[in-house]
Order: C-alpha cells, then sequence, then structure tokens
C-alpha cells in the first residue's frame, strides 16, 4: 500500500521536489508498506542526456531524493548526503515512466545507510545506488542553516 507525504509548506525550490521551482522536477514521494519510499516519473527529453537516454546526473539526484526522503520518513531522522554511489546497469530512456525506491540498510547514532533503484516500465532494474547520509543534530541543522 502507498500513502502520499506531504510536500510541506509549500516554500521548497528544491529541484527534484520542490513545488514552487518552475524548473524543477515537482516529483511526489511515497511510503510503501512502512519500508520503502517510492516515487515514480517520466523523464521528459529535456533531461536527456547522450542520444535518447536519460542524463546520468538526473538519475543520480533522483536517487539522492528518494534516499533523503527514507532518512526523513522511514528512518525519522534529518540528514545529508555524505556519499552517493550509482551504478547504471540498463540505459534509462526519455519518455518511458520509471519508478525510484529507497530503503534503509542500516544506521547508528552519526549516520544511514541506504539502498535505491531505478526500475522500467517492464519492472527491470536499470541503476542501483548506495547512500550514506550524516544525520544532524539541532545544532548542526542551525549552523547549516545560516
Amino acid at each position: 500500500m502507498r500513502k502520499e507525504i506531504p510536500s510541506g509548506n509549500g516554500e521548497s525550490y528544491c529541484f527534484v521536489c520542490g513545488q514552487n521551482n518552475p524548473i524543477g522536477l515537482k516529483l511526489k514521494f511515497f511510503i510503501e508498506d512502512n519500508s520503502f519510499i517510492v516515487t515514480e516519473f517520466t523523464p521528459k527529453k529535456e533531461l536527456c542526456g547522450w542520444e535518447q537516454l536519460v542524463h546520468g546526473g538526473i538519475i543520480s539526484s533522483v536517487m539522492d531524493e528518494a534516499m533523503s526522503w527514507t532518512v526523513l520518513h522511514i528512518a525519522n531522522l534529518v540528514g545529508v548526503t555524505k556519499e552517493l554511489n550509482v551504478k547504471f546497469k540498463r540505459p534509462i530512456f526519455i519518455n518511458e515512466r520509471i519508478t525510484i525506491k529507497s530503503q534503509v540498510k542500516n544506521k547508528n547514532k552519526k549516520e544511514v545507510r541506504l539502498f535505491s533503484e531505478v526500475i522500467n516500465r517492464e519492472g527491470v532494474v536499470c541503476a542501483i545506488g548506495e547512500g550514506v547520509y550524516a544525520i544532524l543534530n539541532k545544532g548542526r541543522m542551525k549552523r547549516i542553516s545560516k
């Protein structure tokens, strides 16, 4: 079962999820089975890299965002990207719907490790990613937001 996660106060200019960013992707995220964060979208030609393929940086950004939402809504923590590793296994084509899923692998006091994958409309895994997110306490959050 999927449950949509509200996108917040509407002031976000995040390139991936910000609803007010005029050039952003404006993706919506969902909690699935209380274990995964999921989003789906159809990359348009403006996101093309080589020939008919989606630019790898766009795919990496969406995977990073899915993992960030996983830290917040599954691990119930606030964190920022410390490491991101993406392996592309199959081509991801523009104008073809893809699903991005993310889940927590493990966590400790300082960081959360996550796994993410991109699945095409045939159900084939096209990219896998692992991320490490540094957990922010209130003091670190104040220093960053200045």
